[in-house]
């Protein structure tokens, strides 16, 4: 009698959903030098809602470049053996159904591909055998190492800061050394007023 009250609501999700993101993905290195990707499957709709899991899917795309490795992935495996050139990638796994795509969910970074043989050189000629290393800056300033190639031969070149002092990392591809051997390194190089 004395007038309408408060208005209370609620919603929830009618008919089918797309999915949510995959859970407890995780990422290992495989014998080839390639990466194992493994999750848990979604059973709930992004939204709450049900999901046609007989047309559930994946997405995967490997980062940071973006290339779309594999696409319509069934099950909750899946190996990547197409990294071309060791480094540190990470992987984005999106999940799909008939009504669209879902959730995506990412993998920590992992140092990925194929490891060098013994006997292992490297003039750093091209572009492709420096990207086999690892750059690590670890100052943080942007001055660290660089691929040069000026008219014919390539090198490996530190870009120095006068204002910070280099703490920078040139790292080269995994090697796997055998107990017992002996190993010999050489290289070649020249500084600031030196020959």
């Amino acid at each position: 009698g004395s007038g309408e009250g408060m208005l209370a609501s609620t919603d929830v999700w009618v008919g089918h959903d797309v999915p949510a993101e995959v859970t407890q993905l995780g990422i290992t290195n495989t014998a080839e030098g390639g990466a194992e990707l493994s999750w848990q499957q979604p059973t709930m709709g992004a939204h709450g809602g049900y999901i046609d899991t007989t047309t559930l899917c994946y997405k995967i795309t490997r980062m940071p470049e973006g290339v779309l490795v594999a696409d319509n992935v069934k099950g909750d495996v899946y190996v990547d053996n197409s990294v071309e050139r060791i480094g540190e990638y990470y992987y984005v796994v999106t999940s799909k159904t008939a009504d669209g795509e879902g959730d995506s969910a990412r993998t920590a970074s992992m140092f990925v591909g194929s490891t060098a043989a013994f006997p292992y050189t490297c003039s750093f000629n091209t572009q492709a055998e420096f990207m086999s290393w690892y750059v690590i800056d670890n100052n943080g300033d942007g001055s660290t190492w660089k691929h040069k190639k000026p008219v014919d031969k390539g090198y490996a070149m530190y870009g120095y800061n006068n204002s910070n002092a280099g703490d920078d990392y040139l790292v080269s591809p995994d090697l796997y050394f055998k107990k017992g051997n002996t190993y010999r390194i050489s290289f070649n190089f020249k500084g600031a007023n030196a020959t």
